[in-house]
């Protein structure tokens, strides 16, 4: 099953030339107006001058002066003509409120990577999600209708485009990013406590796991039995998080401020990955899950 079927399209906004500024104009065509105002001004004063008599000259130079002026006003008509999309006001992303129900069940494994709406409902209970998220700017967020975004979001993070999600959800680029934020941000302060420092919440089953692992070697000729004292519960594993390069400035304000010492940078750099970064040490246990050191 791929992808879900698209409900609305959006005009197409390459329609909008890009690169314009006020009134339709690029660069190109408001230097271009700086070159044609002068010439309009000049050639209109000398039209002027000669039907006032000022200007003694013959008609043809009347003649010639009026058909540089009209290609030159011409031009400049045509340059400022502002196109008529762009003034028109672009068309409204509207939500259009999905929820779990939404969705058949066939949809949720190719596209939330849950199996059923039973178990969508199952996340809201278990981690006890609230009916709705605000932001501190007013906008709300339905949890049905944004853990939907957020596992889509999750479950194609490579090829997601913001065109999906209008057409899926209705929803523009900046409410996605904005209601993800909003989620996790939510999801971290009420539920971190999971990820983080949570050895504590694994200890009682050390022993069971151990003896999962002691069976696990037995069953490949590496034979424990279980008066040897196997107590190998996990397996440490280590992370390396990206950063920033640090201590590449000033200590302080000002000019002539020292410098940080470049075992600032050394310490933090990694170079197996070539990167600078922070290693978080984890311990892999049987089960599939990590426990934090």
């Amino acid at each position: 099953m791929g992808r879900l079927v698209i409900h609305e399209e959006r005009p197409l906004a390459n329609r909008l030339y890009w690169k314009r500024r006020f009134l339709g104009l690029t660069v190109l065509d408001q230097i271009r107006l700086k070159e044609l105002k002068p010439l309009i001004k000049k050639y209109l004063l000398v039209i002027l001058m000669i039907k006032d008599n000022t200007l003694d000259v013959i008609p043809a130079v009347l003649e010639a002066s009026q058909i540089m002026l009209t290609k030159y006003c011409s031009e400049f008509r045509s340059i400022i003509r502002v196109p008529y999309r762009l003034n028109e006001p672009l068309p409204k992303v509207k939500s259009l409120n999905r929820r779990i129900s939404s969705f058949d069940d066939m949809l949720y494994q190719p596209n939330f990577r849950f199996k059923s709406q039973l178990q969508v409902h199952q996340l809201i209970i278990c981690f006890r999600m609230p009916t709705w998220l605000f932001s501190k700017w007013g906008h709300r967020f339905h949890i049905e209708e944004l853990l939907l975004v957020v596992l889509f979001y999750l479950h194609y993070p490579e090829i997601t485009t913001d065109m999906t999600f209008e057409c899926i959800f209705g929803w523009p680029s900046y409410k996605v990013n904005l209601g993800i934020k909003i989620f996790f941000t939510w999801f971290v302060s009420n539920w971190s406590y999971l990820i983080y420092d949570n050895m504590r919440f694994w200890v009682n089953n050390f022993p069971f796991f151990a003896n999962k692992i002691r069976q696990k070697l037995c069953s490949i000729d590496c034979d424990f039995s279980e008066e040897s004292g196997f107590n190998v519960c996990g397996f440490i594993d280590n992370t390396v998080y990206a950063t920033q390069t640090p201590g590449g400035g000033p200590t302080t304000a000002g000019p002539d401020s020292p410098r940080y010492h470049p075992l600032i940078q050394q310490s933090f750099y990694n170079g197996w990955k070539g990167i600078h970064g922070i290693k978080w040490q984890t311990m892999s246990l049987p089960n599939g899950k990590y426990a934090t050191l």
